[in-house]
């Protein structure tokens, strides 16, 4: 990916979950780490594929 910061959105398609459980896995201190930007939340690439790749068995 070209992009080093996504959005919320695309995390969610890329982790195939709602943006709404991927918004719950952040209020309980779960899922890629993240950042704020005033009211934005962005996440890194290589976070997230850091975070699918540790729940892998």
């Amino acid at each position: 990916m070209d992009r080093e910061w996504l959005s919320v959105k695309e995390v969610a398609h890329i982790c195939n979950v709602s943006v709404d459980y991927l918004i719950s896995l952040r209020r309980h201190g779960n899922g890629p780490a993240y950042y704020r930007f005033g009211r934005k939340i962005q996440y890194r690439h290589d976070d997230v594929s850091s975070w699918l790749a540790s729940l892998k068995h």
